[in-house]
This record gives C-alpha cells, structure tokens and sequence, in this order.
C-alpha cells in the first residue's frame, strides 16, 4: 500500500514540476523556455495533424485547413535539422494515419494493417519534407549572427516574413504534386479537396486545378503564424501584427468574389451528355467471396435496368465493378445496351500474355449504342500497396506487408472514349478476338491468391487452333487492319474455339 503512494506521489510530482511552466496565468507566453519543453512540440504537431484529418470528411470541419499547416509550422519553429523532421514526420503520419483509416476496411486484417502502416509512413515523409524545408529556410533568411530565430523574424521587414510565408505555400503545393506523380502516385487528401463546400472559392481549381486552392489554404496559415508570433512579443504594434495577414486576406476575398460572380453567370448553351451512374454499394466482405458473385452481377443488371428506363445517354458502371465475366453475361450486358440505345462504359481486370511474363491492368471499355466494343482504357496513376507494390523487384519482402499478392501494370497513356454517332468501333471477327479477350475479367478473388495458370496451357493449344482459321486479322468500318491481339486465349474457350 505504501510503495502505491510513493508511486502516485512521484507521478504528481512529475506532472506539477513539468506543466507548471504552461500555465498561462502564471507566466507570459514570451517567457516560456520551449528548449525545455522539445517533447511538447511532438504533441502540438500530433494536433496539427488531427486538425488535418477533421478538415475532410467524415468530419468535415473546412476551417481547421486554414489553420493546421501554420499549427504544425508552429510546433517546429525555431528548430533545424532532423529535429524539424522529426516533428513535421510526427504530424504527416498522425494526419494519414486517421484519414485514411478505409484501408482497414479490406477482410484481409494482417495485410490490411501491414498495407495500411506502409502506406502512411511513406506518406508521412511528405509533411516532414515541408516542414524541414520551411525551417531550413527560415533559418537562412531570418537568423542573424547573434540573435535567435524568433528575435531576428520579429526584427525583420514585412516583406521578409510575407516572401517566407508565400515560399511555405510553394513548398506544400511542390510536394503535392510530387505526391501525385512519385511512384505511380497518390493523390489522396490534398489538401485544397478539404473545401469542395466552399463553392465560390474553389472556382480557382478551373484554372489553377486544386493546387491553387491548396495554395491559399497554406499562404493564409503560413501568414496567421507570423500574426500570431509578432501579437505574442509585440501585443500593442497592432498595425504590424495586422499587416501580416492582410494581404492573403485581400486574395482570398477577391478570389471568393470572383467565384461567386463566376457562379451567378449561366454557362453558355453547350451539348448536354445525360449520364447514369451506378453504385451497387456491395460491402467488402461480399465482393471477396466467389459464392456472391452471381448475386453481384444481378444487382449491377438490376439497378442499370432502372436507370436505363430514364433513357440516359452513358451508363457508367464504377471502376472494378464487374465480378466476372462469362458467355451469358456478355451477352446480357450487351443485349441490355443495344435494347436501349445506350452508350456503356465499364470497369474490369485486363490482360496482355507475353513470351516472359503476364501484364495485368484495371481497365475500362467502351461500348456503343449498338452493343459493339469500342476502346479500351488501361489506368496509368495505380494505388500504392492497393494496386501495386513499390519496389517490389528490388525488395520482394514487402508483398508480405500488403494484401494483394502482386502488382497490376500501368497504362501506357490517356485514351479518349468518343461518343460519336455512329460509333466507329471494331468488326465483328475483331470484336470476338479482341474486345471479349479484353473483357477476360480476372475476378478480386484472383487478385489474393487464386491463380489462372492452370488453364494458359490449354489457352495456348486453343489460341493455335484459332490463328490455323486465317482470322489473325480484320479491317474496321474505317478500313484500318487491326493486329490480333494476345488477350483472346482466355475468350477462345468461353467461344469454344
């Protein structure tokens, strides 16, 4: 009984020597000793990156993206080298590991959670970069030779702290992009998306893209750091705290009166395109189990029915949403189409067999009103540890921590899908070789674990049997020859060839 007292004795004294300092009413704000408290700065950029996370939905609290960047350059002011890593480090991986905490989701848990942890410590090392660079900067720009960084950026003109601030929105936006195109990319949660509430603001983004307001968001709290700074040591120089903030005040005003302006001017007359989007909202756990599969399909047939009656012009079926493919369901998807007059595009697997080695895709097709094929789109931007593993050549080991046992390719480029009348689209004989080839949907089941190696022997033989026929190739509508293609040997049984 007595060693639990001097152990909630010695906690307390632990809390009071600790804290004391930090309380406000007792000591001013300029005083505090932040050498003392370094663990402190760990704690206000975890906070900085909960406020991230609740700037996008489910929560969806827009006003804290104008805060959270300049909270989190606040947690590691005055700080450089690795330290300011460690603490924008800190702030990256609390931030994307409570945002896109849907990876958990896959009913896969141990490479669930292995993808998961991976995925966000690599993400994490974006905002650690921003804050590494800001500091760095900071440090070259405002440090003099005797006194520290917060007395030399107090010191310095305004347009010193307001280039600082526009360079902190500079860096941010660099490594967004950067984000967005490294390793195929992920452009998740940037952070301009956090307004899409906002209408009149994000007008911008039809020009700038999102960049632009990612751009406002971080120059705003860049500039609210440096107000808070010169309000905290100089409370009574109220002009100059207040011209810290009032030039992105006066941007961020004019661009919101230009989008509401923007909004209240009718689009010109243009072609309208009347579009039905299906979403079956089938849970995780159902899309992984081949038992559903045939229930899958039929609520895909089912709700395209019912859109189909309001006679759209495009049905558009979500990325991945075709369970599997055999004879009777082309034909229903067709027959469907060409009944209504419908254009269709669709999302499945894709493969291309070569002499070394199987290419994998995530693809979408095109149909025509009639029924017909038209293109094939191959996606290029693949998730990270959800649609292919990094580095998987040179570190194998890593396909362990993730749920899928291996990798799609990308696409080699952009293809438009054109919605002409009449559609331009391949002959019949092409059709059967290429575009149901094409449609060969490898089901998600095969993506974790299940294996079409088993039949690419007997794929071959029939493959062969196929090409004896003298239907290597074919001329379109407009007399262009199309090559075979070498995605026909898993349609060459389903035809029985």
């Amino acid at each position: 009984m007595q060693q639990t007292r001097v152990t909630w004795a010695n906690c307390l004294l632990f809390i009071r020597l600790y804290t004391s300092r930090f309380v406000v009413t007792f000591c001013p704000l300029n005083k505090i000793n932040f050498k003392a408290i370094c663990w402190w700065r760990y704690l206000l950029a975890a906070v900085g990156g909960l406020l991230l996370t609740l700037a996008f939905p489910n929560a969806g609290v827009a006003g804290f993206a104008w805060i959270a960047p300049g909270l989190i350059l606040a947690a590691a002011f005055g700080t450089q080298g690795w330290q300011a890593f460690r603490i924008g480090y800190v702030a990256g991986v609390v931030h994307f590991l409570t945002s896109i905490y849907w990876l958990l989701f896959i009913p896969f848990p141990a490479g669930a959670v292995g993808g998961w942890l991976a995925l966000n410590l690599y993400l994490g090392l974006f905002i650690a970069t921003w804050v590494w660079l800001c500091q760095r900067l900071a440090k070259r720009r405002f440090t003099g030779a005797e006194l520290p960084l917060r007395e030399q950026f107090l010191q310095s003109a305004w347009i010193d702290r307001t280039l600082w601030a526009l360079s902190c929105a500079v860096f941010w936006v660099a490594l967004e992009m950067l984000r967005a195109r490294f390793l195929s990319g992920f452009p998740w949660n940037f952070l301009g998306v956090s307004q899409h509430k906002l209408v009149p603001l994000i007008q911008i983004a039809s020009t700038t893209g999102v960049y632009g307001v990612t751009f406002l968001l971080v120059w705003f709290s860049s500039s609210l750091l440096s107000l808070a700074l010169v309000f905290i040591h100089k409370p009574t120089e109220r002009r100059m705290w207040l011209s810290e903030i009032l030039f992105p005040v006066a941007v961020t005003a004019a661009v919101f009166a230009w989008g509401t302006d923007r909004i209240s001017k009718a689009p010109a007359p243009g072609r309208e395109l009347k579009v039905a989007l299906i979403q079956p909202s089938i849970p995780q756990e159902l899309i992984f189990d081949p038992a559903e599969t045939p229930n899958r399909f039929r609520t895909l047939m089912s709700l395209s029915a019912n859109a189909l009656a309001e006679k759209p012009q495009l049905l558009l079926w979500p990325e991945a949403a075709l369970p599997g493919l055999d004879k009777e369901n082309y034909a229903a998807i067709t027959n469907l189409i060409a009944s209504q007059r419908a254009w269709m595009i669709l999302g499945a697997d894709d493969a291309e067999y070569l002499p070394t080695e199987t290419n994998y895709y995530n693809s979408s097709f095109l149909f025509g009103p009639d029924g017909n094929y038209v293109e094939t789109y191959r996606k290029q931007r693949l998730v990270a540890f959800g649609e292919y593993i990094p580095l998987e050549k040179w570190l194998p080991f890593i396909k362990y921590l993730t749920p899928i046992p291996g990798s799609f390719a990308a696409g080699k480029g952009p293809v438009p899908f054109e919605l002409l009348d009449p559609p331009r689209h391949h002959c019949s004989a092409y059709l059967f070789r290429r575009c149901l080839s094409a449609l060969r949907t490898r089901t998600r089941q095969s993506r974790h674990g299940y294996s079409f190696k088993p039949h690419e022997r007997r794929l071959v033989r029939q493959e062969r049997r196929a090409m004896a026929t003298g239907h290597e190739r074919c001329v379109s509508r407009r007399r262009k020859r199309h090559p075979a293609h070498p995605l026909h040997k898993q349609w060459a049984n389903l035809l029985g060839r």
